[in-house]
């Protein structure tokens, strides 16, 4: 990492007007828990000029991100309907905006984009944990709802998927505790 962070700044001292130095450059930051280097780094790369789609995507995530962390809420909102108005078809936007919502006790805002994500489920990489978290996510928001039979269906889908997964105890026993209320 320490490596690849001098090419890229290599990369930027011989051609600073280049998006795509500053790009990976914030993407190691962020990768670093550096998350001031990274959005500098994000922003840097957003004022380079008129990029592919491809790069501008995951600039503006990137940004989405680091204003997430920061908890800037309504900042990282705004980035996420970008990166949906540059990739439709690209699903972590729809599953963080909808999860931002539903921190808002927001369920509708919720699941118009988790049922946007879920309409997106065949292109999920099954490794992402946040896709395991969709589904947790999508049963809190059919709860607050009031629609116990599709909260329990993602309850059930979400315990199968992170069946054996420690990094979600918290979750599996929420789950379970809410699939134990919801067929009382």
């Amino acid at each position: 990492m320490d490596r690849a962070e001098g090419y890229f700044r290599q990369a930027i001292e011989a051609a600073p007007a280049k998006t795509l130095p500053y790009l990976e450059l914030g993407d190691i930051c962020l990768a670093t828990n550096r998350i001031d280097d990274a959005e500098k780094n994000y922003w840097e790369a957003s004022t380079r000029g008129p990029e592919p789609g491809e790069m501008q995507r995951r600039v503006v995530f990137g940004l989405a991100q680091t204003a997430m962390i920061k908890g800037k809420t309504d900042e990282a909102k705004r980035h996420l309907q970008r990166v949906i108005e540059i990739a439709p078809a690209y699903y972590p936007p729809y599953l963080l905006i909808g999860n931002i919502y539903l921190e808002e006790n927001d369920a509708h805002g919720a699941l118009m984009y988790l049922e946007r994500a879920l309409s997106l489920q065949d292109s999920f990489m099954k490794s992402d944990p946040n896709v395991k978290l969709f589904y947790f996510n999508l049963g809190r928001a059919y709860l607050k709802k009031g629609d116990k039979k599709l909260a329990e269906k993602s309850f059930d889908m979400f315990l199968s998927i992170t069946s054996g997964d420690k990094r979600f105890g918290k979750q599996h026993a929420e789950a379970r505790a809410e699939l134990a209320r919801i067929r009382e």
